[in-house]
């Protein structure tokens, strides 16, 4: 008291939560919060803690999780500024209805990169569509979260051992009835 210092922080560590009903879970769309003219967003590394603990060593911690996720963080900054004026706990800015738009959660026990994940679900829904569906093969590409056709192909051809378009005629060919296979 009475002091011009600024105090030194009791620990390097900063965190906040969202209330669970913040979650949104993915791929749903959500409504522009109330209460707000001024909403930002920053990308987060979702951390699912899989198992509880206390004074937990640093080199054990990542036994604790059980899961990845990419997240949202939408703050409604306007109230956020009018709390850090008068001192006052963010909880008004950070934790409304929707705050915490978030990916399906990638398990841990997978043993895959997320890039690797993505990469197989995106291949997977290929497969899918080259069976069920017409498209041209840069609109499966483009469907599929690939936005070069020509590295969807090598990815395609990597995973499948051939081209996509000569999986859509071999596989096309051999899941249908055998009277209706053509010559």
């Amino acid at each position: 008291m009475g002091t011009s210092e600024t105090p030194k922080p009791l620990c390097t560590i900063f965190f906040f939560m969202k209330p669970a009903d913040a979650v949104v879970a993915d791929a749903t769309a959500i409504a522009y919060p109330s209460l707000t003219f001024d909403l930002h967003h920053e990308v987060e590394l979702v951390v699912a803690i899989g198992k509880g603990g206390v004074d937990i060593d640093p080199v054990d911690a990542l036994d604790h999780v059980c899961g990845y996720a990419v997240g949202l963080d939408l703050t409604r900054r306007d109230l956020q500024a009018t709390a850090k004026k008068f001192g006052r706990p963010w909880d008004w800015a950070k934790g409304f209805d929707q705050s915490a738009p978030c990916t399906a959660l990638l398990r841990k026990e997978t043993g895959k990169s997320f890039s690797l994940y993505l990469t197989e679900q995106r291949l997977q829904l290929a497969r899918t569509l080259l069976l069920g569906s017409t498209q041209p093969v840069g609109q499966v590409a483009a469907v599929c979260g690939f936005s070069d056709e020509s590295y969807f192909a090598r990815c395609f051809r990597k995973h499948e051992g051939m081209a996509p378009s000569h999986f859509r005629r071999h596989q096309g060919h051999r899941s249908l009835p055998p009277g209706d296979q053509k010559p």
